[in-house]
């Protein structure tokens, strides 16, 4: 099944390389069997990649087991030799999968399948989700990777294109994507966001309208009704329910019994292992999960936390003994901060005054250029995009994503919108 995917590190998950396994064709070697023993699909013949090792294996014969060729031909797989790597068993994958994930994660550095050290394309800060919106309009961006701005640069970054897989690149460039160059990854050129595990029937533009509905190259090259069509209808709202980003506790989504499971985990139980105590391994797997949604995927990273928890707890300790009362310089800080707060919100009540004026204007630039409709920036399409706040309309949507500021007034683009021409 079609799915996103923010980082190759995803691919730690079991339950995520077995997603991989789409029109998998040895029908004897099992997908399960591969994914536990740290293998993904390539997409390619019967060739699978090892997560942790990059090693890649096929021309699979009747007899051969997943472990047993991962080890004849990459005997120092970390994974193989029982090393912390970070693999998350798919037991453990179903648990964390209910963890409420912060809308804002901080990104992780990936590499490409063949262990050449360079970085994935597009990896990641452009997948990070877009800030804000004003009166339902999504905050303008330019786009994340400008090497692929235009379709010919996409078109080409398919050179290796898995044949399996029946989405052609001419299409899925169209709708924005270029290829990662690993197994069926791809990306959108403007948002970042990225799919994988594409299936025979899947359309690039439609699947893009659905994973990632707030991506600004597709609503202004195929309108937000086009969106709306793929979108699911809207769940009632429960009384007192909060939404899941807004979540501080993993309190009651996942039991203290499945917490001390992922606690075995084989970073944290490496942890625990060089002597850290287990209660303190455990709370500050529990502030991870709590703050990612996911949980550690090196043993330095662990260890750090670990440190950092284990000092807070100190200073709390000292702190408490010491019972200190908020001095004086302490509550004028707070005052101060109150009363930078109070103007920061007079300041933003009153920057949104001008905000109806620039609807008016629209109409009227749209009335004056009505004669002149093609883009300044291509001169090949007609105009049809309109920049706010300046309220300029001079590019259309192909050339629109591409800019950050307008052409004309050098504003900063905020927002932009595509209005319905009336002849």
């Amino acid at each position: 099944m079609l799915s996103k995917f923010k980082s190759y590190d995803s691919l730690r998950y079991e339950k995520e390389r077995l997603a991989t396994f789409v029109n998998w064709p040895v029908e004897w070697l099992s997908p399960q069997q591969l994914s536990k023993d740290g293998f993904y699909y390539l997409r390619t013949e019967d060739h699978v990649a090892c997560f942790f090792c990059r090693g890649i294996v096929g021309s699979w014969d009747p007899g051969d087991t997943a472990r047993g060729e991962h080890m004849r031909y990459f005997p120092q797989c970390p994974f193989v030799k029982g090393h912390p790597v970070g693999n998350v068993p798919l037991e453990e994958s179903e648990i964390l999968a209910r963890i409420p994930t912060p809308a804002q994660q901080p990104t992780i550095s990936s590499y490409d399948v063949c262990g050449s050290g360079r970085h994935m394309p597009g990896s990641y800060p452009e997948s990070q989700p877009k800030e804000g919106t004003w009166m339902g309009l999504p905050q303008h961006s330019g786009p994340k990777r400008k090497d692929f701005l235009t379709k010919e640069s996409r078109v080409s970054s398919f050179s290796k294109w898995p044949e399996r897989v029946q989405q052609r690149p001419e299409e899925l460039a169209d709708a924005g994507f270029f290829y990662c160059g690993l197994s069926d990854h791809v990306r959108c050129f403007h948002c970042g966001g990225g799919l994988r595990n594409w299936e025979n029937d899947d359309e690039a533009w439609e699947e893009h309208a659905r994973w990632y509905p707030d991506c600004n190259f597709v609503l202004l090259k195929k309108g937000q009704d086009f969106i709306n069509k793929f979108q699911p209808p809207p769940q009632p709202s429960k009384g007192g329910a909060t939404s899941a980003n807004s979540s501080k506790s993993i309190d009651g989504v996942i039991s203290d019994a499945e917490l001390e499971r992922l606690l075995q985990l084989d970073i944290a139980r490496a942890a625990m292992n060089m002597g850290f105590p287990p209660a303190t391994v455990k709370a500050t797997l529990r502030r991870k999960l709590e703050q990612t949604g996911t949980p550690f995927f090196s043993l330095e990273t662990c260890i750090e936390a670990v440190l950092q928890y284990m000092e807070e707890e100190t200073r709390q300790t000292l702190r408490q003994e010491e019972d200190v009362p908020m001095n004086v310089i302490q509550h004028q800080r707070l005052q101060s901060q109150d009363r930078s707060i109070t103007d920061a919100n007079v300041e933003m009540k009153g920057s949104l005054a001008p905000t109806r004026e620039v609807i008016v204007d629209c109409k009227e630039e749209l009335e004056r250029l009505k004669e002149s409709r093609m883009c300044k920036v291509c001169m090949d399409c007609e105009m049809d995009v309109v920049f706010l706040p300046c309220a300029h309309m001079v590019a259309c949507a192909s050339c629109a994503v591409a800019l950050s500021t307008c052409p004309i007034c050098r504003r900063d683009i905020k927002y932009t919108i595509k209005p319905f021409m009336v002849e």
